[in-house]
């Protein structure tokens, strides 16, 4: 792992973002990106680098102050890093360009900071990192609040272990190795499977995945989010990681997705990943 992405609004959730990832970087000698994606107008068109282009209809000077104020700002922002960084500044769809730029630049993760989203917005339009969660093709580790202290210990991974398979949990590991970190496995029971047959899964899915340094549990509830959320308060885990699918329109409608609900109301910080 050694690019990392921060999209950035200089908010406080941002800040926390910002410490989290400097953590993350300096333990495995990664590089920072920072990005600031700017709302371009409605009729703006781009070049196949992704920069607005020219228009009569408004003038480019006062966007590219704009671009240059906010490249400034980041810089400051950033001025006290102890890794090495990259700003970038630029107009377009905060999420379009963000999974933009994950592919064109090899980045190995997304650190966001997230406020979560609830009721109608998270039914219809939900939170921004949400979204880049579900679009992003490298994982992606949300923060809901400043952990200025934090260190990993415990990572909780949470699965259902029906069809035990490889899987991409190279951040996961490289995260494990970095803070010298336990893995827990948890399914959250709802069917009739006894806890040898989970288990005897459990262990087929940590032989294929060469995981190392794992407990197995299991939980009963009703809710999967609820069992999660009460075992990693009970238990003090350090850091969620869950698979999503990645489902979008009327799919991503009616099935819902258990990772984007941690992300909008899961307190701890939650790396996703996707499923295979």
């Amino acid at each position: 792992m050694k690019k990392i992405l921060i999209p950035t609004d200089f908010s406080e959730l941002s800040e926390y973002a910002l410490h989290t990832a400097e953590k993350i970087a300096t333990s495995l000698g990664a590089e920072i990106h920072a990005l600031k994606v700017l709302p371009a107008p409605g009729d703006a068109y781009f070049d196949d680098k992704g920069n607005m282009l020219n228009c009569q209809d408004y003038d480019m000077t006062k966007f590219e102050k704009e671009r240059m104020e906010n490249e400034a700002k980041i810089k400051e922002w950033l001025k006290d890093a102890k890794v090495k960084v990259h700003v970038v500044v630029k107009f377009g769809n905060m999420i379009d360009d963000i999974v933009e730029y994950v592919n064109v630049n090899a980045m190995d993760l997304v650190v966001m900071g997230t406020s979560g989203a609830s009721g109608w917005k998270e039914m219809f339009v939900g939170s921004n990192a949400e979204k880049v969660v579900r679009y992003s093709p490298v994982p992606v580790l949300t923060i809901k609040c400043d952990k200025p202290d934090w260190e990993v210990e415990k990572i909780l991974l949470v699965n259902d272990f029906k069809e035990p398979k490889i899987e991409n949990l190279t951040a996961l590991k490289t995260l494990q190795k970095a803070f010298e970190a336990q893995i827990h496995l948890l399914k959250i029971e709802k069917g009739k499977e006894t806890n040898r047959e989970v288990f005897q899964q459990m262990e087929k899915f940590t032989e294929l995945n060469q995981l190392e340094n794992v407990e197995f549990h299991v939980e009963s509830s009703s809710k999967i989010e609820e069992g999660v959320f009460y075992f990693a308060h009970e238990h003090s885990i350090d850091l969620i990681t869950m698979g999503t699918h990645g489902r979008t329109g009327w799919d991503h409608l009616i099935k819902g997705s258990i990772s984007e609900n941690l992300v909008n109301h899961m307190y701890k910080p939650i790396l996703t990943f996707k499923l295979n």
